[in-house]
């Protein structure tokens, strides 16, 4: 039974919610004030916090980030509620580590709704991809929040599969699927190496990988993982990528280049920025993965391009 945490000094609301909820299937508890708001979460351990924004003694933003900070709790879900549901204080409620945002006033049935979307959220957080056995995205933006809000410093770098669509073409789903999971076992077996298991990754999905690292640290796992996609993927790896490029293509050989393994890498760290949350780091690593794509595509253009000559050859 899903358990939820309604924080409102709002009473009669409150009794409301609770009785629906109760009704719907899901075991409700209550708390009216931001003072011991905290220590009623831990206590509890909610699946889902129901939050209201301007509590009696506070606002409910000190609140959730207070949430994300403690190591018990940090993963529940946690819904804003409030009167003020402008696009500027969703986009605030949610830079301070909310799931989701219900305007006041909203009905039963968005109630439950929103709680039925944020607890599919929460266990698609624990569930491990089945391909590579890591974490995924929804799981690294609560990781992320709960170390910024702790100030602890860390580095989170970004490792994508540069060629996964020459994969696609080449080999099929089958070809993608053995390119990430060979991707996968290359950075545990770095990480392992350079952290002693401190660090954690993540798959994002599409071939895009993302490790947290100790601060210090990221800049040799990067070059590490360089090294090992340079270095590390044995023949038996590569002739198993060209072999099911064959079979895909009736016997066609595929181009050599797209069956070997190439990545792109990013990191951004807390030590030269003031992130204020998972997304905005988040944001930053795209920012530099684009960055990095528009400098290599001006990189093959220009090596296309022969001495003396004024014409791209295509």
């Amino acid at each position: 039974m899903t358990r939820i945490l309604i924080i409102d000094d709002d009473q009669t609301l409150t009794k409301l919610a609770a009785s629906h909820l109760s009704r719907a299937g899901f075991e409700v508890f209550a708390h009216p004030t931001m003072n011991g708001g905290l220590e009623r979460t831990k206590s509890i351990n909610p699946d889902i916090i129901l939050l209201d924004v301007m509590l009696g003694d506070g606002l409910g933003f000190q609140l959730c980030r207070d949430i994300r900070k403690d190591p018990l709790v940090y993963k529940a879900g946690i819904i804003f509620e409030s009167s003020v549901g402008g696009k500027r204080e969703i986009a605030y409620a949610l830079e301070q580590g909310a799931d989701s945002f219900l305007s006041k006033p909203y009905t039963l049935e968005q109630l439950v709704a929103q709680l039925q979307a944020v607890q599919r959220v929460r266990q698609n957080a624990n569930l491990n991809d089945p391909v590579t056995d890591f974490m995924g995205l929804d799981y690294l933006k609560r990781r992320v929040n709960h170390l910024l809000f702790r100030e602890e410093p860390f580095a989170l770098c970004s490792i994508v599969i540069a060629n996964l669509r020459a994969h696609r073409k080449t080999g099929g789903e089958d070809a993608v699927a053995y390119a990430r999971r060979l991707t996968a076992t290359l950075l545990r077996r770095t990480l392992e190496y350079t952290h002693e298991h401190t660090g954690e990754l993540c798959d994002c999905g599409n071939g895009h990988f993302m490790a947290v690292v100790g601060r210090d640290d990221y800049q040799s796992f990067l070059k590490l993982v360089q090294s090992d996609f340079k270095y590390g993927v044995s023949e038996p790896s590569i002739r198993r990528l060209e072999e099911l490029a064959l079979w895909r293509n009736g016997g066609t050989s595929a181009p050599r280049s797209a069956l070997e393994l190439s990545v792109d890498t990013a990191a951004t760290h807390t030590d030269h920025h003031e992130y204020t949350s998972a997304n905005h780091m988040l944001h930053a690593i795209d920012h530099l993965l684009h960055k990095h794509e528009r400098e290599r595509e001006k990189s093959e253009k220009q090596a296309k391009r022969p001495v003396g000559h004024d014409k791209w050859i295509d």
